[in-house]
C-alpha cells in the first residue's frame, strides 16, 4: 500500500509526459491540410450570391482561399514583430510555468495576490 502511493506520482507523472510526447510526434507528423485555415460557415452564407449554383460556389471559395492564403504567407509582418511575439510568448510561459510550479509546492500564495492594487 505505501509503496503504491510512493509510486503513483512519478508514475502519472511519466505517463502524462508519453502521452503529451506521443501526441506532439503525431501533429508535428500531421498533413498540414489539417491545419489549413477556411471560411467559417458564417462568411460562407454571407459570401454566397443569391441563388448562386453549389459547384461554382464551392470554386469560387476555393479561388479565394488561395488568394487568401498567400496574402498571409506574403509577410505582412516584419522580422521584428516575429521576435516581438516570440519573446512575449517566452515571457507568458514562464510566468505560467512559475506559477504551475508554485501551486504544486504551496497554493496558499496565490490565494492573496493583488493585481493593480
Amino acid at each position: 500500500g505505501a509503496l503504491s502511493g510512493v509510486l503513483l506520482f512519478p508514475l502519472l507523472a511519466f505517463v502524462a509526459v508519453v502521452l503529451f510526447l506521443r501526441h506532439a510526434q503525431e501533429l508535428r507528423r500531421a498533413d498540414p491540410k489539417v491545419f489549413r485555415r477556411s471560411f467559417t460557415p458564417l462568411a460562407e452564407w454571407v459570401c454566397r450570391d443569391l441563388n448562386e449554383l453549389p459547384h461554382l460556389f464551392r470554386r469560387r471559395m476555393a479561388r479565394a482561399e488561395a488568394t487568401a492564403e498567400s496574402f498571409l504567407r506574403s509577410g505582412w509582418h516584419s522580422p521584428a514583430f516575429d521576435r516581438a511575439l516570440r519573446f512575449l510568448r517566452y515571457v507568458c510561459g514562464s510566468l505560467l510555468a512559475a506559477l504551475i510550479a508554485v501551486a504544486f509546492v504551496d497554493d496558499k500564495p496565490l490565494y492573496f495576490i493583488e493585481i493593480f492594487g
